[in-house]
């Protein structure tokens, strides 16, 4: 599902939509993600490390925000997660590395944050999410935490990743 709250568009979310039926099943839903992004998350990297109580918050704050997206399995697992906002890039620098920012459609850039997915296909669903939620990332600077430093990714790379 492309997020609790995006419209349904495309086949991949329409398969991913039967994820959550009941307020009961949106808990076990956020209960799955949760443990995905704890799981999943090698060594230094997204959510390692993370206190649990963090962790929820700030996968709740994205949700609500539209800014955080998942990928499903052909099961209903959970086999992707990305957080993109747009944002200016002047407001993001030097601020904590796992900032709390809501989008902002007038900002000068996109700032992709966690980017974790254990498949092929849940990258591809999220490229297509990037792409239907920022369409125009091509004219906006591309920012991304490495190392722990905010850095510019070149738009050749998005275009490697759209092409795979």
């Amino acid at each position: 599902m492309i997020s609790l709250l995006e419209p349904i568009t495309t086949h991949r979310q329409r398969r991913a939509a039967s994820v959550v039926r009941s307020e009961a099943e949106a808990v076990a839903f956020f209960e799955r993600l949760v443990t995905f992004c704890r799981e999943c998350s090698p060594p230094g990297k997204c959510f390692y490390g993370w206190e649990d109580k963090v962790l929820r918050n700030y996968l709740a704050f994205h949700l609500l925000e539209r800014t955080l997206a998942f990928a499903p399995g052909p099961g209903g697992e959970i086999n992707g997660v990305g957080i993109v906002f747009q944002v200016n890039e002047a407001a993001i620098r030097g601020r904590a590395r796992f900032d709390w920012t809501k989008d902002d459609i007038n900002g000068d850039s996109v700032c992709i944050l966690q980017w974790l997915c254990v498949t092929t296909e849940a990258r591809r669903c999220l490229l297509e999410w990037f792409e239907q939620r920022h369409p125009c990332w091509r004219s906006l600077t591309v920012l991304h935490h490495r190392g722990g430093t905010l850095r510019t990714v070149p738009h050749a790379v998005i275009e490697k990743f759209l092409r795979l």
